[in-house]
């Protein structure tokens, strides 16, 4: 979980393991039932929601929005074997800072995930699927950290003109060139001694930074365990929420519902490589 309140992205602690907030949180509230959760990805970050007040772009006031992003599969425990039960691919804001409001960013995450068991253990979805050992359906996840990008010590150096390049650190071995221009960076291919600026590359290697193309400009690629990010840019489309709904049967009371929708700058963060796509998560 990073936050950008500094010059690099920062880690949060949680009050509680992650297992263990499975474990409060994911109750099936049926004895006897076991799942297993396999959590694929689960990133937070802190975006800058910059809001226009006016023309003049000093006077611009600037929002922190909070973002999680979860993938996970659930497989219940059926006969001594398992069977797929959910699977949960979500991304949820909060218009507060992430150490606000991390906690609460958990909760609807798991809240989320909780209804879709709940909703499948009701309606017996999983009785007639196949059914697993519990080595077979945490191997067949093994794969997905066993690409060489990830097992291999020394990153090769070269053009990604794809994701599988990368994943498999193959580069293409070609002449290039790593530019600055301003504060950006740009990649240029050599060809017949003349600079070709080139912008469908997936990324580059230079032989000291692994770097991702985004819009015609590189950025940097870090790496957090089996994760991969950089510090790119985000547009979010959010909803105005400014105008009070009395809905019928709710009470006599009010509640407030997107009237519009306008796109938001969201300035620098983390973004979080999705490693079955090789795109931002």
């Amino acid at each position: 979980m990073y936050s950008t309140n500094y010059s690099i992205p920062h880690q949060l602690v949680t009050e509680s393991s992650i297992g263990n907030l499975l474990q409060e949180k994911l109750g099936m509230g049926t004895e006897g039932e076991i799942v297993l959760v396999i959590l694929k990805d689960f990133w937070m970050n802190e975006l800058k929601e910059k809001e226009q007040k006016d023309s003049d772009a000093a006077k611009r006031k600037t929002q922190p929005v909070a973002k999680l992003t979860l993938n996970a599969d659930v497989f219940i425990l059926n006969n001594d074997r398992y069977n797929a039960l959910a699977r949960i691919d979500t991304v949820i804001f909060e218009t507060q800072s992430l150490g606000s409001t991390y906690n609460n960013l958990m909760e609807k995450a798991l809240e989320a995930l909780h209804e879709k068991m709940i909703a499948a253990f009701t309606e017996n979805r999983f009785r007639n699927k196949t059914k697993f050992t519990k080595e077979f359906v945490t191997s067949s996840y093994i794969p997905r950290y066993k690409t060489k990008i990830l097992t291999d010590t020394i990153l090769k150096k070269g053009v990604y003109f794809s994701y599988e390049d990368f994943k498999n650190n193959a580069p293409a071995s070609v002449n290039f060139k790593v530019s600055s221009v301003g504060s950006s960076y740009v990649l240029h291919l050599i060809e017949n001694g003349t600079e070709v600026f080139e912008r469908k590359a997936w990324g580059v290697n230079d032989g000291k930074n692994t770097y991702i193309v985004q819009n015609g400009q590189l950025y940097p690629l870090y790496r957090s365990n089996n994760a991969f990010y950089w510090m790119g840019y985000k547009e979010v489309t959010k909803a105005n929420y400014n105008m009070p709904v009395y809905v019928p049967g709710g009470g006599g009371t009010a509640i407030m519902v997107p009237t519009s929708k306008g796109t938001s700058d969201i300035g620098r963060t983390p973004l979080l490589l999705n490693p079955d796509t090789g795109k931002e998560y």
